[in-house]
C-alpha cells in the first residue's frame, strides 16, 4: 500500500520508478527489459489521469495543409475554446473552428482574453493530428491543452506518491506481456495492489484543504 508519509509535493523519476519495478521483479541483473518497462510505466502514468501529473499549456503550433501536429505531450484540450487560429487578414480576429466529431468541448463567447473571435471553419481530431475544413486560411494556431509535465532536462516530473501505483501497474502488465513467467494469482495481485494503490492516491489528491475544512466545520455547526 501506499506511504502515508510521502508528500504531495515531492517527486520522483522514471529511473527511480525504474528500478523498483526491476526490484520487485526480480530483474536487478539485466537492462534487456528497461524500454519495454518505461514504456509501460509511462503507460500507467497516462491512464492514472492524476490532476498533478498535467499543467496546462499554450503553444503556437503552424498549420501546413491544413494539417497540424499535436505537441508530443499532449494529453488533451482544455474545454473552453482549445484552438484558436491567427486571422491572416488582419481584423485583430481569432477565429474558432468548431468540433465536428466532438461535442465535449465548449465555445465561450464572453472569454475575450484573447481578443474578439468569429466562429468559422471545423476541425477533427485523429490521433495526434488536426485537420481542419478546407475553408481554413490561417497558418497559425494558438493551442490550450493539458500536457505532460516535464522539468527543464525534458524528464517527466512524477509525484513520489505515485510509485506504488506504477511498480505495481508494470509489474502487473510485464506479467500480461510474458505470462510464462508470472503465474496467473499472482498477476492478479499486482493488479488488485495497482488499484488499491490508485484509488488511495485519488484519494490524497482529492483531500479538501485547509479552507475547506474550515468551511465544512462552519457548516457543520451552522447545523448543529
Amino acid at each position: 500500500m501506499i506511504d502515508s508519509g510521502i508528500g504531495s509535493f515531492e517527486t520522483t523519476t522514471l529511473d527511480a520508478i525504474l528500478a523498483g519495478t526491476k526490484m520487485r521483479l526480480r530483474l536487478r541483473d539485466t537492462t534487456s527489459e528497461d524500454l519495454l518497462l518505461k514504456d509501460l510505466i509511462v503507460e500507467g502514468l497516462k491512464k492514472s489521469r492524476v490532476p498533478s501529473l498535467f499543467i496546462r499549456k499554450e503553444t503556437y503550433i503552424e498549420i501546413d495543409n491544413l494539417v497540424l501536429l499535436l505537441p508530443c505531450d499532449f494529453v488533451k484540450f482544455d474545454k473552453i475554446n482549445p484552438i484558436r487560429l491567427i486571422d491572416n487578414n488582419n481584423q485583430g480576429n481569432w477565429i474558432i473552428p468548431q468540433f465536428i466529431d466532438n461535442t465535449f468541448f465548449s465555445y465561450d463567447p464572453d472569454v475575450t482574453t484573447y481578443g474578439p473571435f468569429v466562429r468559422y471553419g471545423t476541425v477533427t481530431q485523429v490521433g495526434k493530428y488536426l485537420y481542419f475544413s478546407s475553408d481554413i486560411s490561417s497558418l497559425r494556431a494558438l493551442i490550450s491543452y493539458l500536457g505532460t509535465n516535464v522539468d527543464q532536462d525534458g524528464e517527466i516530473v512524477i509525484p513520489e506518491l505515485m510509485d506504488s501505483v506504477l511498480v505495481a501497474y508494470a509489474c502487473w502488465k510485464y506479467g500480461q506481456v510474458y505470462p510464462e513467467r508470472m503465474p496467473a494469482d499472482i498477476r492478479s495481485a499486482w493488479e488488485m495492489e495497482y488499484k488499491l494503490n490508485k484509488k488511495a492516491v485519488k484519494g490524497i489528491q482529492n483531500l479538501p484543504s485547509s479552507l475547506e475544512t474550515r468551511l465544512n466545520t462552519w457548516r457543520m455547526n451552522a447545523i448543529i
